[in-house]
């Protein structure tokens, strides 16, 4: 994302929140649940859902700039395994909206020649390839460094999302020495005690102790460390976990996750209720307007934690914003 474009997305930013005008500012589209992985903590691509055509995919982006939304970050699953995800994107980027990714990198470096503008890309990484490898499948951390590659050689900004789990708590040094290495920020969040996109139990949660073990860790390394991507307010949020904790939610005010349905919904958090309103049925106007911010004290996704701190006007997230991406940075979900 270049100097402008920044400016632009920070000022629409401030207007919302001096003005508390609500409007799908920032949007995270989880595009497709199908995916190449099968991450332990994940349910992606473990179930058939519906996939919006190309046509419904490009009309809703047309209503999201209408709307005032200024980013959109594709995820999901694996977004580039939909054959017209770079039409998608570029699409995206012609209505002159910010294009962001999620990937697991796997298809990245085949793809990134035809994506015309792509802002920023956010890939997962959990610890050396022996750690990797084991929560998402032989071979993949190989993959998702040539990725990470790929994009340090195209300039594509680039953010590791890193989840602390049962098996990586002693990796932080490792995953903070490549993220200095490719020149990336590194944004640590729990893996929750449920997987991804489901309810049965996340086999490697992490144990309470060891969890914030490593937070207090990042908090001290925060200090002299500049690979670290979390605000120290994050990390302090973040440290809590899992004990419910109260945040400024702006999920359903700026913030809003669209699934690869068309269905609507504040954060992901909330992306398995019964009956969600779909954009294709009622309009994304009325959906967006019927949406209320939820109350869950319950978040822990790092990029939402960032955001809903600067709408605090907190020092250090700020400061942080503006060094690099954290209005834009998404983990994974």
């Amino acid at each position: 994302m270049d100097f402008r474009a920044k400016i632009f997305l920070g000022s629409s930013f401030l207007k919302a929140l001096l003005f508390n005008k609500r409007s799908p500012l920032l949007v995270s589209w989880f595009i497709t649940e199908r995916c190449n992985l099968s991450c332990l903590h994940c349910s992606a691509g473990r179930t058939k859902s519906p996939e919006l055509s190309t046509g419904q995919v490009m009309d809703i982006i047309d209503s999201l700039k209408n709307l005032g939304t200024r980013l959109i970050k594709f995820t999901g699953g694996e977004p580039l395994l939909r054959e017209d995800m770079v039409d998608i994107m570029n699409h995206t980027h012609s209505r002159g909206l910010a294009v962001f990714l999620s990937t697991n990198g796997i298809l990245f470096p085949e793809k990134i020649d035809k994506i015309n503008k792509l802002d920023g890309v956010t890939l997962s990484l959990d610890g050396p390839e022996e750690v990797h490898d084991r929560i998402r499948g032989r071979g993949s951390y190989e993959k998702t460094i040539e990725a990470i590659k790929t994009a340090k050689d195209k300039r594509i900004p680039i953010s590791i999302s890193a989840t602390l789990n049962s098996l990586d708590l002693e990796s932080v040094n490792h995953l903070l020495d490549c993220g200095k290495k490719f020149d990336s920020k590194v944004y640590f969040q729990p893996a929750t005690k449920t997987i991804l996109y489901g309810k049965e139990m996340n086999p490697i949660s992490p144990d309470v102790d060891g969890y914030r073990r490593a937070v207090l860790l990042l908090m001290d390394l925060k200090k002299r460390k500049n690979s670290i991507g979390n605000s120290m307010a994050g990390l302090k949020h973040l440290y809590n976990w899992p004990n419910k904790t109260q945040i400024n939610c702006m999920a359903g005010k700026i913030i809003v996750r669209i699934d690869s349905g068309g269905n609507i919904f504040p954060c992901p958090r909330f992306a398995k209720e019964e009956n969600p309103p779909n954009i294709l049925k009622k309009g994304l106007k009325c959906c967006f307007e019927g949406l209320t911010s939820p109350n869950c004290r319950d978040c822990w996704c790092s990029a939402f934690v960032e955001i809903n701190m600067i709408s605090k006007l907190n020092v250090s997230s700020i400061a942080d914003a503006l060094q690099y991406n954290s209005l834009h940075h998404s983990s994974a979900p």
